[in-house]
């Protein structure tokens, strides 16, 4: 693999990260108020704790995708064509037995746990809200599924089409929950509809990488028992950054909805959202350069990736600072501004959410070099 070819790579992949977060930060930013004026705070908040469940299900692959995504791109970097089909095969074993597992589990659980009254949220007008809770777990799932097929397109220099892909699907979600909402449509609508726009992004990208590289195609023939008992090992490791993803986003707005209302999880989701948009920045470098720490390993250039990371440090450190500046001058006002007058006078929890972000943002660039080569247990 050519410096060149890395840096290529880089420059689709830092494109693709800035799609992608352009996306997230400007879909959070335009669903917030729209949907505080087109549902009201107490049923939007209702429709961000049924969402908040299912995403607990994105923990069921213990991280074993992104474990696969590096074992595969270090294995194709040394030329090991016939290493990198067996992690996949062994990937997609892995997978399927957790998704038909919990596909079953969750169905039971949305049809036997008392959601509506352990959330306070009997009275927002919605009659289906377990279905449509299910519906949204399919639709975690399915993200389960193609992060497997994302390892196969990340181990081929394609992590750009595996971002791009994921964004599309994300942003006509939105839109589409925003065109629901505005036509009058509910929980259930929405959550069919979004989960149909998932098979319509997903459909035509699957096949043009299966037909170009066939040899990544799903199947189990060559799994390999002993490589995933030893892949579960960095795999759990991983898994406590999907944990922690979870109690600190979803677990918040479930705990608060369950002690304080609906209304009050929009305030915290709203604060939340406006502190993470310099985690999200971070995230298109940090992003883009894990899968070029993983070939340079691969092939042992390792004066490269010394180099990658120096610069790596010195953007997270002049980023947060230029960030952090930016948020407490401004922070209040804007968010007064964005929720129409809904969250006002939050200087404390801004100040806290903030100081948490500055700090994750300078673990994360430390981890990169490990976290990309399976050293990060």
């Amino acid at each position: 693999m050519t410096v060149l070819n890395l840096k290529r790579q880089f420059k689709w992949s830092l494109v693709s990260q800035a799609y992608s977060q352009g996306v997230n930060i400007g879909s959070q930013l335009l669903l917030l108020p729209l949907m505080i004026t087109l549902w009201g705070a107490e049923r939007y908040g209702a429709w961000l704790i049924i969402s908040a469940l299912p995403s607990y299900l994105s923990m069921a692959d213990l991280g074993f995708a992104q474990i696969s995504a590096n074992d595969m791109t270090m294995r194709m970097a040394r030329g090991d064509k016939d290493g990198t089909v067996v992690v996949n095969h062994t990937a997609w074993l892995f997978n399927a037995i957790i998704s038909v597992t919990l596909i079953v589990a969750f169905g039971v659980f949305v049809l036997l746990f008392p959601i509506e009254a352990t959330f306070n949220i009997v009275n927002v007008g919605e009659s289906h809200i377990a279905l449509a809770t299910f519906l949204l777990g399919v639709l975690t799932l399915s993200s389960l599924a193609f992060g497997v097929v994302g390892a196969g397109m990340r181990s081929v220099g394609l992590l750009w089409l595996v971002v791009t892909t994921n964004t599309t699907s994300r942003l006509t979600e939105v839109l589409l929950l925003i065109s629901c909402t505005y036509f009058g449509g509910g929980f259930l609508l929405a959550a069919s509809v979004m989960l149909l726009n998932r098979v319509v992004v997903l459909a035509p990208i699957l096949i043009w990488f299966y037909r170009r590289y066939p040899h990544l195609r799903p199947a189990v023939s060559k799994a390999d028992l002993q490589l995933m008992r030893q892949m579960v090992v960095p795999s759990i490791a991983y898994m406590s950054y999907t944990l922690s993803y979870a109690l600190n986003i979803q677990g918040v707005s479930l705990l608060v909805g369950m002690f304080l209302g609906p209304v009050a999880v929009v305030t915290v989701n709203a604060v939340r959202t406006f502190t993470r948009l310099g985690r999200a920045a971070a995230s298109i470098v940090i992003s883009s350069i894990e899968p070029i720490f993983a070939q340079l390993a691969g092939s042992d250039a390792n004066n490269h990736g010394k180099k990658a990371f120096q610069y790596l440090v010195a953007a997270s450190v002049l980023g947060s600072v230029i960030y952090a500046v930016g948020v407490i001058l401004f922070g209040e006002q804007f968010l007064e501004w964005w929720t129409r007058g809904t969250v006002v006078h939050q200087d404390v929890l801004i100040n806290l959410m903030l100081l948490a972000v500055v700090f994750e943002i300078g673990w994360y660039t430390l981890q990169t070099p490990f976290v990309s080569t399976n050293r990060h247990s």
